[in-house]
């Protein structure tokens, strides 16, 4: 019996937050105050209300609950409260030029999400690193910076992922800021996330090292560049100078 009831009760927990997959207050801000993937953090300061709604709709959703969801839906969840907790971070702190300029932000401040005491690197590392192989997050995570990729417009959603990741990656690869080829000096110049994070594009993208997983990637998501790379005998990897400075509406 009382096994029976714990199952109502998760149920109906699931239940009572299935339109928060959605992320329709996080939609909302995105929708409102991000162009062209910069951010008015300004306008945002100004008023936080929808913002902080869903910094409080975050925090609240049971552990239990998000247990259960689909594993897009994680993924969606913990993407969208990194990109969130960010803004928090930034416009606290506004006028800043950079997120650096912030002590703690990404190591020693904690945050309330799914029921969890958090800093921005657990949910990073030890959550969406951790427990999904989905390399495709360093194309959606966001950290204030204008090397980081372009905030998108509008809240991640499971039902959606694979698709706005996907666009994420073309977007990505597409900037010449984080993606170049010199075909005379036969060298593919790279964003640093690739050097970062290299190792988690191995296993989806070359089952192999690092190198050939980057490369892989990128000619996964340009097909001009794919037929370019295919053609350079001996293809080098350089990795580019990270701009930190914020990503704001200028």
């Amino acid at each position: 019996m009382k096994l029976i009831l714990a199952s109502l009760a998760l149920l109906l927990s699931s239940a009572s937050y299935a339109l928060d997959r959605a992320h329709p207050a996080f939609d909302a801000v995105l929708k409102a105050h991000v162009k062209d993937g910069l951010v008015d953090y300004e306008a945002i300061k100004k008023d936080p209300s929808r913002l902080q709604a869903y910094v409080v709709e975050i925090a609240d959703v049971p552990a239990a609950t998000l247990a259960v969801w689909p594993d897009e839906d994680k993924i969606a969840f913990w993407i969208n409260a990194y990109n969130a907790l960010t803004l928090v971070s930034i416009i606290e702190k506004y006028p800043v030029k950079s997120i650096r300029d912030i002590p703690g932000v990404w190591d020693e401040r904690k945050f309330k999400a799914a029921g969890r005491s958090l800093t921005l690197n657990e949910i990073e590392h030890e959550i969406l690193r951790k427990d999904h192989e989905e390399p495709r997050i360093h194309m959606a995570l966001v950290c204030a910076a204008m090397g980081c990729p372009r905030l998108r417009g509008e809240a991640y959603v499971g039902g959606r992922l694979n698709d706005q990741l996907k666009n994420q990656g073309v977007r990505f690869v597409g900037d010449k800021g984080n993606v170049r080829l010199d075909p005379k000096e036969k060298t593919l110049h790279l964003s640093s996330i690739f050097d970062w994070f290299g190792e988690d594009f191995e296993k989806k993208y070359s089952n192999g090292p690092s190198k050939k997983a980057i490369v892989n990637f990128v000619a996964a998501h340009s097909s001009s560049l794919a037929v370019e790379i295919q053609n350079i005998h001996n293809l080098q990897v350089s990795f580019l100078d990270y701009d930190w400075s914020l990503n704001k509406i200028r």
